[in-house]
């Protein structure tokens, strides 16, 4: 699911994304818009806000990725 889907559906806007990050608005609208991504912290911030809805790994990029499979093979839950 999309983060702005996401929002839709809860009835959320991207000022109290922001807020429960600590990030900017625009910020959340630029990843909305697909302007720009998150970094792994933000990514796995939103999976966690979202519940798992929005996942981390549709943000990463492919060496984030593979960090994070590292950290769950040792057992670590990023």
């Amino acid at each position: 699911m999309t983060l702005d889907r996401w929002l839709k559906e809860q009835g959320k806007s991207q000022s109290d994304v922001a807020r429960a990050l600590g990030t900017t608005r625009q910020t959340v609208q630029y990843w909305c818009a697909g302007t720009s991504r998150p970094s792994l912290y933000f990514a796995l911030s939103l999976a966690a806000l979202t519940g798992g809805r929005v996942s981390a790994e549709s943000w990463l990029t492919q060496q984030e990725w593979l960090a994070v499979q590292g950290l769950k093979a040792q057992g670590c839950q990023p």
